[in-house]
């Protein structure tokens, strides 16, 4: 179970790293099509495009989508070798960035979270 919380990380930092997630939308001068006349009216026309966040923020942005993938590596680590308080305290630390980072990634880290939830329960089991 614990390589399954690894995965679901290692999806939700590829989702959130490559997919437009965002929109950007751009306008020009408004300006007059075809003709000059003043019966015309103006016409601005947005243009809207969705971006991902590495295209929005740059490769910097990997690091902090990189500790959730660290932390439940760790968790498989810990789970492989039978250390279940450290599954635990990766399973705690797991949690608080899924906590702290709730209203912009942390949220798409919560089914590994769940899932190491589980891990942890199971090794305490077995």
């Amino acid at each position: 179970m614990a390589l399954a919380a690894f995965l679901l990380a290692v999806a939700a930092s590829v989702v959130l790293l490559f997919a437009p997630l965002g929109t950007s939308v751009e306008t020009t001068a408004p300006s007059r099509q075809g003709s000059s006349s003043p019966e015309q009216p103006l016409r601005s026309e947005p243009e809207v495009s969705h971006v991902s966040l590495l295209e929005e923020q740059g490769w910097s942005v990997a690091l902090p989508l990189s500790i959730p993938v660290i932390l439940a590596g760790g968790g498989v680590v810990a789970s492989a070798w039978r250390a279940r308080r450290w599954l635990i305290v990766m399973s705690v630390l797991l949690g608080a960035f899924v906590l702290l980072g709730a209203l912009s990634v942390g949220i798409f880290y919560l089914p590994a979270e769940a899932a190491m939830i589980v891990a942890a329960v199971k090794e305490g089991r077995s």
